[in-house]
């Protein structure tokens, strides 16, 4: 069996096995993580610290939130942000009480269903920053759950950019599995979609973390 390591809030690194044997072939790959695990954007892709507007298009995963996750009233997956966690300059994907949410700079979207829990589910967030109002589409499961246009500016930089924990230490932490992340420079989803399990690479990729590499 494959073993990973993975960053912990406490500073230590620690050993986990990804039950990726035990998955059946009709679901994505997954690696178990638990409240303390956290992924360092930056170190997969220091770009990312600079906010490039460009390349942050279609940020998409695979997650499969587990009871705890479901009934936390807030859990962090993927933040970018400032230092203080400023809503205005952050961009993320979190679950609220069960429901995949995100912020787009100051702008709330929120699907109006929680998801199942131990269920896997893709979740996506599109930004078309090519236009003056920047279009946004919160997706799960192939499907927009929450469409509007942006009118705040793009930040210059992201002081924050993880994933899974909380960076402000108030127990906004994610824990079930995680699939792949994957990262593009081009709108990946314009319409209705049937997600593949496994997100591959291509040259519109700016940043691709597969599930049992973390």
């Amino acid at each position: 069996m494959i073993s990973i390591a993975i960053s912990s809030v406490a500073g230590e690194r620690r050993e986990l096995c990804p039950e990726i044997c035990c998955e059946p072939a009709s679901e994505p790959l997954g690696t178990q993580v638990q409240v303390g695990d956290r992924i360092g954007l930056t170190d997969h892709w220091a770009e990312i610290a600079k906010a490039p507007r460009d390349e942050l298009v279609t940020l998409e995963l695979w997650i499969r939130p587990d009871e705890a996750a479901i009934g936390r009233s807030r859990s962090f997956i993927l933040i970018l942000s400032s230092a203080n966690g400023a809503d205005a300059l952050g961009l993320s994907l979190f679950l609220k009480d069960g429901a995949v949410c995100g912020n787009v700079f100051g702008r709330f979207f929120e699907a109006p269903e929680k998801l199942a829990a131990d269920q896997w589910a893709h979740v996506a967030l599109t930004v078309n920053s090519q236009t003056v109002n920047k279009q946004a589409k919160l997706w799960v499961n192939g499907q927009i759950v929450a469409e509007d246009l942006i009118l705040n500016e793009w930040p210059k930089d992201f002081e924050v950019a993880e994933m899974l924990s909380d960076h402000w230490n108030q127990g906004r932490a994610f824990s079930g599995k995680l699939g792949d992340v994957r990262i593009s420079k081009v709108l990946r989803y314009d319409e209705k979609f049937s997600p593949a399990n496994h997100l591959p690479k291509d040259e519109n990729t700016v940043l691709l973390i597969e599930a049992g590499s973390f």
